[in-house]
This record gives structure tokens, sequence and C-alpha cells, in this order.
């Protein structure tokens, strides 16, 4: 009956401690989810963040459509789950926001004038939605994405180089019928 007692205590003992060793390793793994997560959350915010105070300082903005902007992020995490799927389309929609505002700062001399990039910001603003409730999933997998688009720089350059192409035609149109009629 002692050979029981003396083989039982090591058994259990081994158990005791592989059992406390897998659940320190499944905190652990646990704990770098939770740093990945933040770090990635914490980097795409900073990234942008950056950006709105650089085009405030420049005047393109103003505080109040900043925190517009601002809204975009912070909000994201509201109607969503915070899963690896939603963690990459976060990083990602501020890679692409990011990029976006960061070339309207730094090719707002290619347009002539701050203007025509002021309105494009403004109007951009004029798309987000005011209510928390609207920064849905809709919004973030739909809207946002296409408002990307339309209102890029490379769209807002398309449409200038356009504007010019158009009134250089209608301008030799002109002078073609003046020669015409002379």
């Amino acid at each position: 009956m002692t050979f029981v007692y003396y083989s039982i205590i090591p058994i259990l003992a081994i158990l005791i401690t592989g059992h406390f060793i897998l659940k320190y390793h499944k905190k652990q793994k646990i704990e770098a989810r939770k740093k990945h997560v933040k770090e990635t959350m914490v980097n795409a915010k900073a990234s942008y963040k950056q950006v709105i105070k650089k085009m405030l300082k420049l005047g393109l903005l103003d505080e109040k459509v900043a925190n517009k902007y601002l809204s975009i992020m912070n909000n994201y995490f509201v109607f969503r789950t915070l899963n690896d799927e939603n963690l990459e389309k976060f990083a990602e929609l501020a890679k692409q926001l990011t990029h976006m505002m960061n070339s309207y700062t730094q090719k707002q001399n290619l347009v002539g004038n701050e203007v025509e990039i002021h309105k494009q910001i403004l109007a951009l603003s004029t798309k987000i939605p005011v209510e928390n409730r609207s920064f849905n999933t809709r919004f973030y997998d739909v809207r946002l994405p296409q408002l990307i688009t339309e209102y890029s720089i490379e769209t807002l350059l398309d449409s200038v180089i356009n504007n010019k192409n158009s009134i250089q035609k209608l301008i030799a149109t002109q002078i073609k019928k003046t020669a015409i009629a002379a």
C-alpha cells in the first residue's frame, strides 16, 4: 500500500506542475496577442493622427473638421468585434487614409493652390457621419473605401488636368472659329 502512495504522489506532482506550466504558456500567448493588437491599433492611429495635426498646422483643416476625420479611426471598433480579420482591415484602412491625407499635404502645390485641396477636404468631411451609430460595418466596408477612391489626390489631379484640357480645347475651338470668321 505504501508503494501506491509513493508512486501516486510524484505522478500528481508532475500533473499539477504540467498543468501550471501549460496555464502559464497560455497566459503568455494571450498577453502577446493583446500586446500585438494594442501596438497595431496605436501605430495606425498615431500615424493618422500625426498627418491630421500636420494638416491643421498647414491650415488645410480647422479643428472641427480635424475632429471629424479623427472620429473615423476612433469609432472603428464600436460596432465590430476585435478579431484578426477586423484588425487587418483596420490597419489597411488606416494606411489608406493616412496615405490619402498625407498626399494632400505633400501635393498641394501641384494643383496650383490650396483652394482646390481645401474644397476636396471639406467635401469629404461632409460625407463623414456625425453620429456614432452611423460608424457601422457598412460605412467602413463599403462607403469609406468608395470615399477614399473618390476623394484621393489622384482623382483631384485628374479632374484639374481634365479641366485644363477642356479649357485648352475650348480656347482652340474659339480661336479656330475666330480665324474662320475673319
